[in-house]
């Protein structure tokens, strides 16, 4: 056994998965429940490893900007655990919880969720030992309202994009029942307002079951 100490960010499945343990394995030696919300600064004894650590996929973050690091500057993403706040995530990381807000487009009011992951641009001059913290090579970077961003969570519910053209008697609310988006998806997706008029002939950006992407989605 050897002495861990927690870092700002960790849970006891996160450091059980790096170290190619069970979570339950960790949590027994440590006299832990395996959801148990463990503080940054307390010692764990772990085990020895007993398998490498399981190769992992990119965490997909959402941002409302991709924010471009000036020099002497780095860009980390930090995962919420549960107490974490506004204020405790700022601290850990060096920066202004204002500054946290303004990154992530939070209210100053916002209350962080679990699992929630947070841009910030710290000084390199920083260490970040202490700080479970992401570096860009480990995320899927998805700028809210970017093609990309539609593609990823409308490819979850198994739907494709398709461009199609605006046809005589076409209406917002008539291609929103036609492909099972709202209104006002279809005004987030083509980046414009419902009171703007339809031209017949102009292409038009939804999103359509996948076996249904050679359709005719017009009305």
């Amino acid at each position: 056994m050897v002495a861990y100490t927690v870092k700002s960010g960790e849970t006891v499945a996160q450091i059980a998965s790096d170290r190619g343990i069970s979570t339950a394995d960790l949590a027994r030696h440590n006299e832990l429940l395996t959801d148990e919300v463990v503080r940054p600064g307390a010692v764990l004894m772990v085990p020895p490893q007993s398998r490498p650590p399981a190769k992992t996929e990119k965490i997909v973050v959402a941002v409302p900007v991709d924010l471009r690091p000036p020099p002497g500057h780095e860009r980390r993403f930090y995962q919420a655990v549960p107490g974490d706040t506004l204020e405790s995530v700022a601290t850990a990381l060096a920066v202004r919880a204002e500054d946290l807000q303004q990154w992530n487009g939070l209210d100053a009011q916002a209350r962080l969720h679990s699992g929630m992951t947070l841009q910030a641009i710290v000084p390199t001059t920083i260490p970040l030992t202490n700080v479970r913290t992401l570096t860009d090579e480990a995320v899927r970077l998805l700028v809210v309202g970017s093609d990309a961003f539609f593609d990823y969570h409308e490819g979850l519910k198994g739907r494709v994009r398709v461009i199609t053209a605006i046809k005589q008697g076409d209406t917002w609310q008539s291609i929103a029942s036609k492909t099972g988006l709202s209104v006002g998806m279809l005004e987030r997706i083509n980046r414009r307002s419902r009171t703007t008029p339809l031209v017949v002939g102009e292409r038009f950006v939804v999103y359509v079951p996948a076996d249904q992407a050679n359709a005719n989605v017009g009305t």
